[in-house]
């Protein structure tokens, strides 16, 4: 698949078809496909739970990344939203409780907390699979609604991402991504890290801004090692076009807290796509 359509532009049997080919199809969008989550409705329209393998690429420097643990949980109320309608991310939000040391593999329960003709909200909890007790992380969203769905949802099979073989590129690189010295970037949209709504990804989103807060937290770091325990992320436009760029300035720091900006840019279109706060806290 070559082109990158918008599911919301067809209508019918059209619908699913183009939504089964980017979600599941040859050299389409690969997020869940790469990261391997795996989830299921439990009640219709309302509950949905899921888990995902903990690979080395999914771990930071001083913890579990926000950004694999928020695709599972896309994965796990997608399977709810997307029966609804062509969802466009507003806002996420993941706070992290726990490192994850030595979790090999975490679950998820989602909800659809309302799901109303313009917007759509969920929330989610991510805990460690062998582990009910160990909660991880909680997380919130908004989505808004760009077109009701039709009848029919079927959740399309991803796969298992690859094996852990010690030897996996970063997240970033492995997702077409690469380093401009303190800044990240995509150079183009592309079938493989287009979304349903035919702009760029948000998990995609998550990845790269991630991986500049992280590049810039460890650039001005001092004293007692930080892990991520905060992770807040506004949509601001849908991604067309690339590239995407990041741009980041720390906020600053106050009681062993420090805080950043982080924004990704489509040059391609001259605006502001998204923009995140990333709160690191000292253990």
């Amino acid at each position: 698949m070559s082109r990158i359509i918008g599911v919301h532009e067809v209508g019918g049997e059209a619908f699913w078809r183009e939504f089964r080919e980017v979600m599941g199809g040859e050299g389409t969008l690969m997020t869940y496909r790469y990261l391997g989550t795996w989830a299921q409705i439990d009640q219709p329209k309302l509950r949905a739970s899921g888990s995902m393998a903990v690979r080395s690429d999914m771990r930071g420097p001083t913890g579990l990344q926000a950004a694999p643990l928020i695709i599972l949980v896309a994965d796990v109320i997608g399977v709810l939203a997307d029966a609804i309608a062509v969802p466009a991310p507003a806002q996420m939000t993941l706070d992290l409780l726990d490192r994850g040391d030595g979790v090999r593999r975490v679950g998820c329960r989602g909800e659809m907390v309302h799901a109303g003709r313009k917007q759509l909200f969920g929330k989610a909890v991510i805990f460690d699979a062998d582990d009910e007790s160990r909660l991880l992380a909680v997380f919130r969203d908004a989505d808004a609604v760009m077109a009701p769905a039709p009848d029919g949802y079927e959740r399309v099979e991803t796969g298992e991402g690859p094996p852990d073989n010690g030897a996996l590129p970063p997240l970033w690189q492995a997702f077409g991504g690469e380093q401009r010295g303190a800044e990240f970037a995509i150079a183009q949209l592309t079938p493989e890290i287009g979304s349903t709504s035919a702009s760029l990804h948000h998990g995609v989103t998550h990845i790269l801004l991630e991986a500049a807060a992280q590049a810039a937290q460890q650039a001005g770091a001092s004293g007692k090692p930080a892990r991520l325990a905060h992770w807040h992320v506004t949509f601001t436009a849908r991604g067309k076009t690339g590239p995407f760029v990041t741009r980041t300035r720390t906020i600053g720091k106050s009681a062993g807290r420090q805080a950043l900006d982080i924004d990704l840019f489509d040059e391609g279109e001259g605006r502001l796509i998204a923009s995140a706060t990333a709160i690191y806290a000292e253990d």
